[in-house]
Parts: structure tokens; C-alpha cells; sequence
């Protein structure tokens, strides 16, 4: 069933009838970039629910800049997607945020909705006022908000390194319910397991984050830790260019001796359902 941040008894009432001044806001929402980043290299882009996106939905109104109504949903949810809530009439703004976080997002200020321990995934955000002044019903389309930084290790990760820390700046994790963008300026840390399958070349680690209304600049730091935490190898990634709703892959030999080693050419790939992903060497 969908949860809930704190109660809203009054305000959210899902199929009840309503009261005197009061009116049914109906709300679905649907994406225009259906699959994950993790999804488009093997799956086209194609009409689909709203679950092939995100785990996660949190529907959220407010008026006057002040929260007045919020729905949390997972998957699991029968009416995942869509939700109806009974308000007060009046003007109002919604605000649905999806992800594929392990919690609900916390909506309270719609300039920064943050993301449970503030660890960010493939994110879709809209918005919109609505003037409620009898039954409502809103289909509201959401959008990728996040870009990926994808490192792809092309030599074997040995035996002893354990994890893969990522530690960078320049982004944000958490969102602005009304522009869409960065709100904040953000340190984000991502731990990645190693796992056995992964040490034969060709290991693929990514991370995301929210760009500023301008687009942003990474500089990330890559360490990669042995079972105690100790560092096996350090690389620096700097001036690392970010947009929304594209990836930016940097393709190379992580743990050669030599600094020059392993720095390929550069190239451009393309996919045409999505904006792209760009690749460079390291």
C-alpha cells in the first residue's frame, strides 16, 4: 500500500467521498524516457509503464510553498503511478518524483527533496499547478533529471581490491521540485562491490548526479579499496562534463603502472533513442 511521510488524514483521502469546499485531485504520472540508463543499450525505447523506469513514486502538493498532501508508492503498489487524493479546493502544485533509491524521497521543501542517505539513482521529475476547483484529473509526464558518469575498466581488477569508492563534486543530490535542476552543491560518495565476475576486463561502475541549471563539471576521485579499506589504487578525474539525460563514459586501463598506459583513443558513441554517451579516454 502507499505510505506515507507523516499523516495526512485530512487532506489525503483515496476514494473517499468528498466534503463540503472540498474536490478529487486524480493524478498519473508516465514517463517520456521510459527505460533506465541501465536498461538502453539492450532495450529500445518504447511505450511502457511507468514501473520500467522507476521502483519508486512520490506524489506531492503544495500551496503557498508549504506541503499540504504526500503519497509514496513502490512497485509493488497496484496503483503504482497514479494516485487520488481529497483537498480543499484551491490553486496548487504538484510535484511527482521517481527513482530506483531503497526509500521514499523526503518531499517536505519542494526546493530539496532529497533521496534516502542521499544516494542518487536513475531519477524522473515533473511538475505543474492546477487551479482545483471541482474533480480533477491530471496526467502529468516526468523527465529524466539526473546524468550518469560511467567508468568502464577495460584491464582485470585484481584479486585483492574489494570495492570501488567514487567520491566527487561539482553536482547535487538533491533536487529542486520547481526548476527540476540542482539545488544544492553537493560531496557525493558511491560505493561499488567487486564481484568475481567482474575481474576479467570490461567492468562497467556507474554513478549519477543532479546538474545545476547551468550544466556542471565533475571532479571525481576513484579508489579502488582492498577488503580492509585500504587504498589499492587512486585516480583523479577532473573537469569531468556532465548534462542531463546523458552519459558520460570514460574508457580505459584503471590499474596499469604507467600513468600514459592505457589511454586509447578518443571516440564518440552515439545512441539515438536517448541523448547519447559521450566517451573519452583516461
Amino acid at each position: 500500500m502507499p505510505s506515507c511521510e507523516r499523516p495526512f488524514t485530512e487532506e489525503i483521502a483515496t476514494g473517499e467521498s468528498t466534503g463540503e469546499g472540498q474536490a478529487h485531485l486524480r493524478i498519473s504520472a508516465m514517463t517520456s524516457s521510459e527505460q533506465s540508463f541501465s536498461t538502453i543499450k539492450s532495450v529500445p525505447r518504447k511505450a511502457s509503464a511507468v514501473a520500467s523506469a522507476c521502483s519508486r513514486i512520490t506524489f506531492a502538493v503544495y500551496k503557498d510553498g508549504e506541503r499540504v498532501a504526500v503519497t509514496n508508492q513502490d512497485a509493488d503498489d497496484s496503483n503504482f503511478g497514479s494516485c487520488d487524493m481529497v483537498l480543499p479546493k484551491g490553486t496548487y502544485r504538484i510535484v511527482v518524483v521517481g527513482h530506483n533509491g531503497a526509500g521514499a524521497a523526503t518531499t517536505t521543501d519542494v526546493e530539496k527533496i532529497t533521496f534516502k542517505n542521499n544516494k542518487m539513482t536513475d531519477t524522473f521529475w515533473c511538475t505543474s499547478t492546477v487551479n482545483l476547483d471541482g474533480d480533477t484529473d491530471v496526467s502529468l509526464n516526468m523527465k529524466r533529471v539526473v546524468a550518469m558518469f560511467r567508468l568502464k575498466i577495460t584491464d582485470d581488477i585484481p584479486a585483492k581490491v574489494a570495492e570501488m569508492k567514487f567520491y566527487y563534486t561539482g553536482g547535487s543530490s538533491t533536487l529542486s521540485g520547481v526548476t527540476g535542476y540542482g539545488s544544492v552543491n553537493s560531496k557525493q560518495t558511491e560505493v561499488r562491490t567487486v564481484e568475481e565476475s567482474m575481474r576479467s576486463g570490461g567492468a562497467e561502475f556507474e554513478i549519477y548526479t543532479i546538474p545545476h541549471e547551468t550544466d556542471d563539471v565533475l571532479n571525481i576521485t576513484v579508489t579502488a579499496l582492498d577488503a580492509e579499506g585500504k587504498t589499492v589504487k587512486e585516480t583523479t578525474f577532473n573537469d569531468v562534463p556532465v548534462t542531463v539525460n546523458k552519459i558520460r563514459q570514460y574508457e580505459g586501463e584503471f590499474f596499469s603502472e604507467s600513468a600514459e598506459e592505457g589511454r586509447g583513443k578518443v571516440y564518440l558513441t552515439v545512441d539515438d533513442e536517448w541523448d547519447g554517451t559521450d566517451t573519452n579516454p583516461f
